[in-house]
């Protein structure tokens, strides 16, 4: 642990883990001083699992080939499986992101991409720079590396009015016409009616291979079992007011859940209910829920 400008001097005392707590214990040298800055440094490695929890790895087939994506699931409890982290929904933070991944990859995180750079030490790999988060919950920050297919934004971002693009396997990104045009009106029907903006400058929808959930509201990076999010141009108007509610309601949690979050997750009801409501009746007002597409 490494003081910061102030205070100086500061010591570890002991350091000892709890695994039945899941939890890394730091006693200092002396009390820590209220509004003093601190930096802890820890060295850490995890596993890049095939559990669906944490950072994990699944695959699907192309043709005759096996393609990967590495994705998060840290709600509740995932992210400390992929990083030291404080991730009760209580407490918040910035997180900036750095992925390194293969040229033949493309990754996303929760921001836009700032920039990336070449691994020197490494030819045909890369770094991808992500600029800070707002402040967040843990169980918020996100990250995936990928071959999947984008499609072009839906709006050129604006503070009111996010960018919008959806990910899926290539070749199905095609089935996302819908939800492409369900999503910016959510958003701008949202931030008209709460009079706030969703606090990201873009929303990534990936449609994950294999995904085991509905949808995960990951802050501007939220995840779709694939049915969740795609659909043929032929589907019935049932199967478009499934979809749209979905995607209503993850975008809703931007508001409910992500910039208010409730303190414990024995109230999340107040985000999951307030994130229902809402993305009903603003279903309603932009005709999504009843699909007249």
């Amino acid at each position: 642990m490494r003081p910061g400008p102030s205070p100086a001097g500061l010591s570890l005392a002991n350091v000892t883990l709890e695994p039945a707590l899941e939890q890394l214990v730091i006693r200092v040298s002396e009390p820590l001083r209220a509004g003093g800055r601190y930096r802890l440094a820890v060295r850490y490695w995890a596993t890049l699992n095939t559990e669906d929890r944490g950072y994990y790895r699944g695959s699907y087939a192309l043709g005759d080939q096996t393609r990967w994506v590495s994705a998060t699931v840290f709600e509740p409890t995932g992210a400390r499986r992929a990083f030291p982290c404080f991730d009760e929904p209580h407490l918040k933070a910035t997180f900036r992101m750095v992925l390194g991944r293969h040229a033949n990859y493309t990754s996303n995180s929760n921001m836009p991409l700032d920039r990336t750079e070449p691994m020197e030490e490494a030819p045909g790999w890369f770094w991808d720079y992500y600029p800070p988060t707002p402040r967040m919950s843990t169980y918020l920050a996100a990250f995936m590396v990928h071959e999947l297919e984008g499609t072009s934004a839906a709006a050129a971002p604006t503070v009111s009015a996010p960018a919008v693009r959806v990910w899926a396997v290539p070749g199905r990104t095609r089935l996302a016409n819908y939800s492409m045009s369900v999503a910016p009106e959510v958003l701008s029907s949202l931030t008209e009616t709460l009079g706030s903006p969703s606090g990201m400058p873009k929303h990534d929808l990936v449609a994950v291979p294999g995904f085991k959930s509905e949808a995960l509201e990951n802050w501007g990076l939220v995840s779709f079992e694939e049915n969740h999010l795609l659909l043929q141009a032929n589907a019935s108007q049932l199967a478009k007011q499934s979809v749209s509610t979905v995607v209503a309601h993850e975008l809703a949690h931007s508001w409910f859940g992500n910039l208010i979050t409730p303190a414990w997750w024995s109230d999340i009801w107040l985000s999951e209910g307030f994130a229902t409501y809402y993305s009903a009746a603003v279903l309603d007002k932009v005709g999504g829920q009843s699909a007249r597409r």
